[in-house]
């Protein structure tokens, strides 16, 4: 379990060592406030994680509060996160927007696939958005026109795997 080897072998859970993400807000911009949704809220074993408390944004939590990414997306502002439990979820068009963060729950893209087929458009549009709108963990597949459709945009893909899209009648078309 982890990645921990060499000198820091057999080192995880002493002194505050951890595996899992933290979930800070903003890594990049330095706010180490702790999501909501953190491993480390009231863990007792995140050492001074957490030492500045929980302070992002809004949380959406799909499904559960709402039923689809769509859905939490039209809802969602600047500085809120939307985890997306596991699973396939079949829906395109998604508009993203600046400074909202679509993550799949475990950050790995396994968990999370995004299917597109057959709507006759990208899984998910950017439109318009800065460096402070963050795509992480997901599978994105089926999207007509590309997987993500940018324009005028720069959003943060993290950990993420295109795949299965088409640009017209050719394959391809991950990010277009």
């Amino acid at each position: 379990q982890g990645n921990w080897t060499g000198s820091i072998a057999g080192q995880l859970g002493s002194e505050g060592n951890i595996e899992a993400d933290p979930l800070f807000c903003d890594l990049p911009g330095g706010d180490y406030h702790l999501h909501s949704s953190s491993p480390c809220i009231d863990a007792g074993d995140c050492g001074l994680i957490g030492l500045l408390g929980v302070g992002c944004g809004q949380t959406w939590e799909v499904p559960g509060f709402v039923s689809t990414i769509g859905e939490a997306m039209d809802l969602a502002a600047a500085g809120d996160t939307i985890f997306v439990a596991c699973g396939t979820y079949e829906e395109s068009g998604i508009q993203m927007k600046s400074g909202v963060t679509l993550r799949s729950e475990t950050g790995d893209p396994a968990c999370v696939t995004i299917d597109a087929s057959g709507r006759g458009t990208a899984a998910i549009e950017c439109v318009s958005v800065d460096a402070t709108t963050v795509i992480e963990g997901l599978t994105i597949t089926g999207g007509d026109g590309s997987g993500i459709l940018m324009s005028d945009s720069s959003p943060l893909i993290i950990d993420c795997v295109i795949t299965g899209n088409t640009w017209g009648p050719e394959p391809g078309g991950g990010v277009a």
